[in-house]
């Protein structure tokens, strides 16, 4: 889907559900399911955390920049879809001047996290005013049952539905051409190095856990190794025994064909597909308690799910690579099979189906007012 505002058209034959996509980030499943219902785009896009010294700052420049935004928003749509949870503060402006339209939040992201638990690098006044404009909204999009459950436990009494995120096509079908393979003990790990500076207790894919957990580790298998693709991943990693740096990679299953597991041990995440891709590739992932795609690794096995800490990290490890071949290969081939029906039409087209159902309860819930 090509990411543009361009001509907006509230009463396009192609936009069924009368739908504004009001994205942030553009992740690529969620610009999928924008482009599947026909809905227009507009983007908030703004100042990053990283851009400033301190989370006060970082905090007061976004919220000036969402008020500005806010007045942009076009009017004329019965539906307004928010991608993530830096949606809410503009959108909670606009519906003060449009109050017939409904506003659904894609709840994709750790917003609710925060409002319940406390995430570092956001603080304290972004929880309290992600609670506040939350009060806005009139649905919810839970992509997956646990950002589901942080937005109940924050209090949203709203319509909703629960969909997930998926694995694009052509990656799909190439995942789950890779023979399964054990024997290596090598962890294969793929994340953007998002948040180190500002999380002074460590990035939220967890990976510096898994680096610290990488000695003893080694200590008692030293053929294990821990290979990490994406960009923004500090160089002194690598000073680590066992650690290696690979940057962006453009073959995905090449480089998981060459581990035996994988791990996403986040601090808080709400659901990664960066865990369902090593599963397809048979290859098992570790995650943490705090991120929502445990529910699907738990269906190979609750060993494979950690605290995100190195103790927790390490001792998972151990133990699964304490496992026999034998054991460890049914795992492997549990894990392809779990995540079948993750492809990008499957989901996709759960997605139309559930949110279509969502505005439609909407609409009733409207007339009957």
């Amino acid at each position: 889907m090509s990411i543009s505002p361009g001509t907006l058209d509230p009463n396009s034959n192609g936009n069924p559900t009368n739908t504004l996509f009001v994205g942030t980030f553009f992740h690529d499943i969620h610009c999928a399911f924008a482009e599947a219902i026909g809905a227009d785009v507009f983007s908030l896009f703004g100042p990053k955390y990283e851009e400033w010294d301190s989370v006060a700052e970082s905090t007061q420049a976004r919220l000036r920049h969402y008020v500005r935004k806010a007045r942009e928003i076009p009017s004329g749509y019965d539906n307004y879809l928010l991608e993530g949870g830096t949606s809410l503060i503009p959108a909670a402006l606009f519906t003060l001047r449009n109050r017939n339209a409904n506003t659904i939040l894609l709840n994709a992201d750790e917003t609710f996290i925060n409002v319940i638990d406390g995430v570092e690098h956001y603080g304290k006044m972004d929880a309290y005013v992600h609670q506040l404009c939350s009060r806005s909204l009139d649905g919810l999009v839970n992509v997956g049952d646990f950002a589901g459950m942080y937005a109940r436990r924050a209090n949203l009494d709203v319509q909703s539905v629960t969909v997930y995120p998926g694995i694009k096509d052509e990656l799909y079908r190439r995942l789950g051409t890779i023979p399964v393979s054990v024997g290596s003990k090598n962890i294969v790990v793929v994340g953007y190095g998002k948040n180190h500076a500002r999380r002074t207790g460590g990035s939220s894919t967890g990976f510096d856990l898994l680096v610290e957990a990488m000695p003893d580790i080694r200590d008692v298998h030293p053929e294990s190794e821990l290979h990490i693709a994406g960009k923004g991943h500090p160089k002194a990693w690598e000073k680590h025994a066992g650690v290696v740096l690979h940057g962006w990679v453009d073959d995905l299953a090449e480089f998981f064909s060459h581990g035996e597991v994988s791990a996403h041990p986040g601090r808080s995440e709400s659901f990664s597909v960066a865990a369902l891709e090593p599963m397809r590739a048979a290859r098992p992932c570790i995650v943490s308690n705090m991120v929502g795609a445990k529910d699907v690794v738990e269906e190979v096995s609750e060993t494979l799910v950690c605290e995100p800490t190195v103790a927790g990290v390490r001792e998972t490890l151990i133990d699964y690579f304490d496992r026999s071949e034998e054991k460890r290969r049914e795992m492997c081939e549990q894990a392809r099979v779990t995540v079948e029906g993750f492809d990008e039409s499957s989901v996709v087209t759960d997605f139309v189906n559930e949110y279509t159902k969502l505005c439609e309860q909407l609409s009733e819930t409207a007339k009957a007012k």
